[in-house]
């Protein structure tokens, strides 16, 4: 089975420059759904985001979703592909410094996934064909499918996702809120200033957590669908 690029269809679609210059540079492309990432040079497997991106998949849930996906693929090494300037993102975006970079701690130490950063479209095909050209050097490499299997969660990554599964709570927060309260019943039980108590959260999020703890099922009806 010979190397080749494996580019995700939905990737294929939104940036079709890296793929031109790939194939310019008369690389093998080759374009199929992938599981989870959205390249794939045997054995790395790449998500990529631009810097706005990142930020917005921060925030909606969706970055830690595709880690996730990506380190359950078997034999493979996921990485982290960031595209473009934070400081350029950051003039479009209320997001803090402090935030982003606390989220590249986690990713690195936390889900120990690699983080590259390139500069733009034209730099990040570079990346690919210098990746690609390097495995393509090596002798008897083997191939791995993208092939992704999910694993039985720990007692603490399924308390983290309970956690998590609240409006507005990513696994960062939802880590100190496990450690503040110590177990999910003290997190449930908690009153509205306990809540405040957790270094994240603001006076909106503790009430909308307390009435999801404590309101009926009339009352969760009608806070969803505000």
């Amino acid at each position: 089975m010979s190397l080749e690029i494996v580019v995700d269809s939905n990737e294929a679609v939104a940036e079709p420059k890296v793929i031109k210059v790939l194939q310019s540079a008369g690389l093998p492309i080759k374009i199929k759904n992938l599981q989870a990432g959205d390249y794939f040079i045997s054995p790395f497997l790449f998500e990529r985001k631009t810097s706005s991106d990142f930020i917005r998949s921060i925030r909606d849930g969706a970055l830690w979703r595709q880690l996730d996906a990506m380190k359950s693929a078997e034999l493979l090494s996921p990485i982290l592909l960031i595209e473009g300037s934070f400081a350029k993102a950051l003039k479009f975006s209320k997001f803090s410094v402090r935030s982003i970079y606390g989220a590249l701690w986690n990713i690195a130490s936390t889900w120990k996934v690699q983080i590259v950063n390139t500069s733009n479209v034209f730099h990040t095909a570079v990346l690919f064909n210098v990746v690609y050209k390097s495995l393509s050097s090596e002798k008897q490499k083997k191939i791995y499918p993208v092939k992704v299997k999910h694993k039985a969660l720990t007692l603490e990554e399924k308390r983290r996702a309970i956690v998590e599964s609240y409006p507005s709570i990513g696994p960062v927060l939802a880590l100190g809120i496990l450690a503040h309260f110590g177990s999910i019943k003290c997190f449930v039980n908690a009153s509205k200033d306990e809540l405040l108590g957790v270094r994240g959260i603001g006076d909106k999020l503790s009430k909308e957590i307390f009435t999801i703890n404590n309101c009926g099922e009339k009352d969760l009806q009608n806070l969803i669908m505000e």
